[in-house]
């Protein structure tokens, strides 16, 4: 996931306990990039996440699904 901030910025993931992996978790200003990594999905259900890039007083997220 690319994106622009003005300021210093941090992640919050909710939902991806043991299955999702993020990095970096924090950074600055500027051009940055998200790298995601999901281990397979062993079971017959769907599972999400919620990522939130948070920079300031704001914040953007996207959700991320697994399965069905």
């Amino acid at each position: 996931i690319k994106f622009r901030s003005s300021r210093d910025w941090h992640i919050d993931v909710s939902g991806g306990e043991g299955w999702l992996e993020v990095s970096p978790t924090e950074g600055s200003a500027g051009l940055s990039m998200l790298k995601l990594k999901a281990e397979k999905n062993e079971s017959s259900g769907k599972r999400t996440a919620v990522i939130t890039v948070i920079s300031g007083e704001e914040s953007l997220s996207v959700t991320v699904g697994q399965g069905d």
